[in-house]
């Protein structure tokens, strides 16, 4: 082996990773001699040269560290993108979540609006039900009392039961009220009867009358066009007979909070007296029959603009209106 030759080989084995220590070994193992050997070893620009003619040694570097410098390409380039591609993913997975939780939050709320839609039609249906029968049960009590003031007529004494007044002409069937289905409550008092009461339950508030448990007597009668006429004037069926007839507190200037208390008072235009004032606003109905007139109540929880209607009756059955608006913010 020539010098260059010594030269290439500890270049190259150096670039192979040996140390000086294992090239000497091996070189003195080979027959070299230690002043050779160390020559070559400390000789760096003899070293330069003769890598700069090695083509192993031009390439030793790339060689050496090739699956590094591939590994970390594709950490740089390959990690990025399917870093990319996860969150791209998740974020379509997460949106695709999304919309099927809206869409499901979107049908439950729809399922109860519609439910709740329909209990508030059935609620309407079995109201208006309920203001079919008591206007029956008004007929009712209205033809028993004509039924009765005839046969006191004729007989100058009341029948001991309803059914008399069937076998005497006077009606031609016995009434019964609506819902149950049984006779309407009848008594008498004295021998022979000189006076009787007949009670009824109403389901609603109907004209001046209230909901709940009347009596009437051969003393106190049912004016019953009076009491469906009422009724129909402040459900809008009928006009009342003296429009704007009532003087009513102006809302309109003010705006409300939401629930807050809300006052008025109602009396007549002409200072003339009422014997009962009703006042209806959306599906609120109050009623008051002790003057003066007023009422308390609280304004809606739902922001807008409300019509307040107010009608009042007088001892003749004369009605008069009035109304004004209330601003909910």
């Amino acid at each position: 082996m020539s010098e260059p030759e010594l030269l290439n080989y500890i270049n190259q084995t150096r670039v192979q990773g040996f140390s000086d220590e294992q090239i000497r070994t091996a070189l003195i193992e080979a027959g070299w001699g230690v002043e050779e050997i160390e020559a070559g070893l400390g000789s760096p620009d003899q070293a330069g040269e003769a890598l700069e003619d090695s083509p192993r040694a031009s390439q030793s570097f790339f060689s050496k560290y090739k699956k590094l410098l591939l590994i970390s390409a594709l950490i740089i380039i390959v990690l990025p993108a399917l870093a990319y591609a996860g969150i791209f993913s998740f974020q379509k997975l997460n949106d695709a979540k999304e919309a099927r939780e809206a869409e499901k939050q979107a049908q439950i709320e729809e399922q109860t609006r519609l439910a709740e839609e329909k209990e508030q039609q059935a609620a309407e249906r079995e109201k208006e039900a309920a203001r079919l029968r008591d206007e029956q049960r008004i007929n009712d009590i209205s033809s028993i009392q004509t039924a009765l003031a005839a046969y006191f007529e004729t007989v100058a004494a009341y029948p001991a039961n309803l059914s008399l007044l069937v076998e005497a002409g006077q009606l031609a069937a016995t009434p019964f009220d609506p819902d149950p289905n049984k006779e309407y409550l009848y008594t008498t008092l004295g021998e022979p009867p000189a006076y009787y009461t007949i009670a009824v339950i109403l389901e609603t508030e109907i004209g001046s009358l209230d909901s709940g448990l009347h009596v009437f007597s051969s003393e106190k009668l049912l004016n019953k066009e009076d009491i469906l006429a009422q009724d129909q004037t402040i459900r809008g069926a009928l006009t009342a007979s003296v429009p704007g007839g009532l003087i009513v507190t102006e809302l309109s200037g003010t705006a409300f909070k939401k629930g807050e208390e809300v006052g008025l008072e109602i009396n007549r235009a002409d200072g003339g007296e009422l014997s009962y004032v009703v006042l209806t606003m959306e599906k609120l109905k109050l009623i008051d029959r002790l003057a003066p007139f007023s009422f308390s109540f609280t304004s809606p929880r739902a922001a807008g603009s409300y019509a307040v209607q107010l009608f009042g009756f007088d001892t003749a059955g004369t009605s008069y209106s009035g109304s004004t608006k209330l601003t909910v913010k």
